[in-house]
């Protein structure tokens, strides 16, 4: 298959246009952290709360589950190290809420690691869905399926489990594989590809086997260097190469997936299965690579921590549940003092109020900002600029929509297309009067999950 790269004009996308950067300018190592001395393991996932299957007082051992999701759909809650569950009681989430957690006191040795991880024959389909679906795999990105059940064509997956309304039923015709970051400033999946190539380049066959779709893409941002023995395999597999505009948010599959398929998804649940198309990032294709071949949970997490004040941008590799606390006693000391700490990327991010955090596997970045660099929302009315309308990707009204929120009318927000909303973060950050546009929408839709949870 050959390589399409998109120009900046060939497609109109809403968002903002941002410079990736000089390629061989980031250090791409990743800084493995040690066991942290204590793992909290929140019982809420995107998919709902979870219950757990140990008690105060149990000992666990890494990669044994602790907990079960609401449905048999949902991955199973690994521990991620070994030790002792010494409470579970509410505690702060990367989110900005409170969650009922599992407190784990480890041990030295956490019993799972690569070095004494065998490599096993890949099996029959089921027995792959089975080997991903135990692994514990979570992702950055929300979406409407776990990995396991959407990459599994029709067929595979076990009996019962699929809801017989859901579009898991369809046929796969496109699998894209996504080796663009989330957002501008970050570069995990940069650092993926150009660390283990090979390795994702591996996951390929087993991706596709899995999905069983006739067209394959991998997706890069235009000017991405990508080595000749890189591009040389993926050509071997019939891959298509992509070089996508560098506009936020394209690599959100809300997004992506229309322009590179022409679909588009379903406004009321984004789910990329109801147009025969899987999205997976090339770090939680790493991940299911290793739950099926090596039978290996997924119990680390990679998290970039950002501080611009003090020049600090890598990247680190993290047992599931350490406190953020914990992981910044690992790293240089900041020469600033931090007056805002951010959980999930500039864009995306919710704002931290203590860093007794743990951090999960939906954590993608932390970003520590000092005075100058905090940004402050006002409370000064809409001046119906139109900024928000002209650059919001999914078009729609961000201005109207806030303001409903403000005031508490959640269900005209919600027959105006509030769901459709997918919190890129973009109308607050071209509206000139620096109203906090996406935090109203997002408190909206908090209530309106509430006013049903009552009924």
């Amino acid at each position: 298959m050959g390589t399409i790269n998109f120009g900046e004009s060939m497609k109109c996308i809403k968002g903002l246009s941002f410079s990736t950067g000089n390629e061989m300018a980031f250090d791409p190592a990743i800084k493995n952290l040690p066991i942290p001395g204590r793992a909290v393991l929140p019982l809420t996932s995107f998919f709902g709360k979870m219950t757990p299957l140990v008690a105060a007082g149990d000992s666990v051992q890494a990669g044994q589950i602790v907990a079960k999701g609401p449905d048999k759909l949902c991955p199973p809650l690994l521990a991620s190290v070994t030790g002792q569950i010494s409470a579970i009681q509410p505690w702060p989430t990367p989110d900005g809420d409170e969650s009922l957690s599992l407190v784990i006191d480890s041990i030295e040795e956490d019993g799972v690691g690569a070095e004494d991880a065998a490599l096993v024959s890949d099996g029959d389909l089921k027995d792959m869905i089975r080997r991903i679906r135990g692994s514990g795999i979570r992702e950055v990105e929300p979406s409407p399926w776990p990995i396991a059940a959407r990459l599994a064509q029709p067929g595979s997956f076990p009996a019962g489990l699929i809801p017989p309304e859901s579009d898991l039923g369809q046929p796969i015709d496109c699998l894209i594989i996504n080796g663009m970051d989330t957002q501008p400033g970050l570069w995990m999946r940069k650092a993926a590809i150009r660390t283990r190539g090979e390795e994702i380049l591996e996951s390929i066959p087993l991706l596709t086997r899995l999905c069983g779709a006739s067209r394959i893409v991998f997706a890069v941002p235009k000017g991405h260097v990508l080595s000749d023995g890189f591009v040389q395999g993926l050509r071997s597999h019939s891959v298509e190469l992509v070089y996508c505009p560098t506009m936020y948010p394209l690599a959100l599959a809300p997004v992506l997936v229309p322009f590179l398929t022409g679909k588009e998804l379903p406004r009321a649940t984004m789910d990329t299965r109801s147009v025969g198309t899987v999205v997976i990032d090339v770090i939680t294709a790493l991940k299911v690579l290793e739950a099926i071949r090596y039978s290996k949970p997924a119990l680390d997490v990679l998290v970039q921590i950002t501080a611009p004040a003090s020049g600090l941008d890598t990247l680190v590799s993290v047992k599931e549940g350490t406190l953020l606390e914990d992981i910044l006693k690992e790293l240089p000391p900041l020469s600033h003092k931090t007056a805002k700490v951010i959980c999930g990327g500039p864009f995306l991010g919710e704002t931290l109020y203590q860093l007794n955090v743990p951090v999960t596997q939906e954590t993608a970045s932390i970003i520590l900002q000092s005075e100058h660099e905090v940004t402050r929302y006002s409370s000064l009315a809409c001046v119906s600029c139109g900024y928000c309308v002209r650059h919001c990707p999914m078009k729609l009204l961000p201005n109207e929509l806030s303001k409903l929120c403000e005031y508490g009318k959640f269900d005209v927000a919600e027959r105006m297309d509030l769901y459709s909303c997918i919190e890129c973060g973009i109308c607050a950050y071209v509206c000139p009067v620096k109203r906090p546009m996406v935090q109203f929408m997002r408190f909206g839709k908090r209530e309106l999950e509430l006013e049903r949870k009552q009924l």
